[in-house]
């Protein structure tokens, strides 16, 4: 998919940042994420910390969870 407009909070500066984000689509069995669910945790906390981004967010199902403190 193209670049998105998106924006986030920057709770230290407290401002808005506006940026092109890119959003990634997929599909999958409910049982198989739960299952796996440990490893895509870790994914998205790696993903957010090696990439510098001030947040990562997942949806499922209607809900997005934000992730703005990364693990080590």
């Amino acid at each position: 998919m193209p670049p998105a407009d998106g924006a986030w909070l920057d709770l230290e500066r407290q401002t808005l940042v506006r940026e092109k984000v890119v959003l990634v689509y997929t599909f999958i069995d409910p049982e198989r994420l739960e299952e796996k669910l440990s490893e895509l945790r870790r994914y998205l906390h790696r993903l957010g910390r090696e990439t510098g981004q001030g947040e990562v967010v997942c949806e499922f199902q209607g809900v997005l969870f934000k992730i703005r403190d990364y693990d080590q």
